[in-house]
Parts: structure tokens; sequence; C-alpha cells
């Protein structure tokens, strides 16, 4: 018997979302550059450390979590980059939305509880949003 869909090896799956994982934590820390640049000189040394944080998290979540999660990962997922928004500074929120959204997207399209993949992909993008806000507000702010 076949498969009318071809099968990807763990390994490419894993390889295409660690792409995903860089590409929100860079954009996470690029909209914070103006946060840290508050008294006129970059500090770049502690943006480089929560980039770092930022991408070892996306990185884990994106290669063991993302590749074999469904609908209730999904959830977790969206529920973290919720309350990650409150901590933005650490430079999770981004890419634990990516990751829910993935999660959500691939649940969805493939018909698997469709209410809880939607719940999921409304969750991450609440959490940008919100991370959006608070990045604009605290820049207005300074």
């Amino acid at each position: 018997m076949t498969s009318a869909i071809p099968s990807a090896t763990p390994h490419m799956s894993r390889v295409h979302y660690l792409w995903l994982a860089i590409a929100a934590s860079v954009v996470q820390m690029a909209m914070m550059v103006p946060g840290y640049s508050e008294d006129g000189t970059f500090h770049a040394v502690e943006w480089l450390s929560v980039l770092a944080v930022s991408l070892a998290v996306g990185v884990l979540v994106f290669a063991f979590v993302v590749p074999v999660g469904g609908t209730v990962t999904g959830l977790v997922l969206g529920g973290f980059a919720v309350v990650s928004v409150l901590v933005f500074w650490a430079g999770i929120t981004l890419p634990l939305a990516a990751a829910a959204a993935v999660v959500g997207w691939r649940a969805r399209q493939g018909g698997e509880h469709r209410t809880r993949a939607t719940v999921t992909l409304a969750l991450s993008g609440l959490s940008v949003v919100a991370l959006v806000a608070i990045i604009i507000g605290d820049a207005v702010a300074n």
C-alpha cells in the first residue's frame, strides 16, 4: 500500500524547522534593538546574550517538540507564548509563538482536532500582537 503523502525524514523536517526558529529569534531581537540603545549606545553584549538564549530555546523547541507535536502540544506552546510576553525581554515569545503556529497549522491542515488547532493559532497570534504592542509601548515610554 502506498501513501498519497510523501513521508519526510525527521532529519529534513528538523533542519527545515530550525530555520524557522532562527528567523523567529532574530526577528524578535531585531524588534528589541531600540530597547538596547536607550542611553545612546548600543549594549551589544546584553543583546547578544539574550539572542543566544532566544536561539537556544527556539532551536530546542523546533528540533524536538515541533516535529512530533500535536494539538495539545500546540496549545501548551501557545499558552507559554502568551505568558512569556510578561518577560518579553527574555526573547522567547516569538520563537514559542512560531512553534505554536507551525504545530497548529500542521494539525489544522491534517484535519486533527480543528477547534484545538484553531485555538493554538489564535494563541500564537495573540502573543505576537501582545509582543509587538509591549515592545512599541516600551520604546515610546523611554
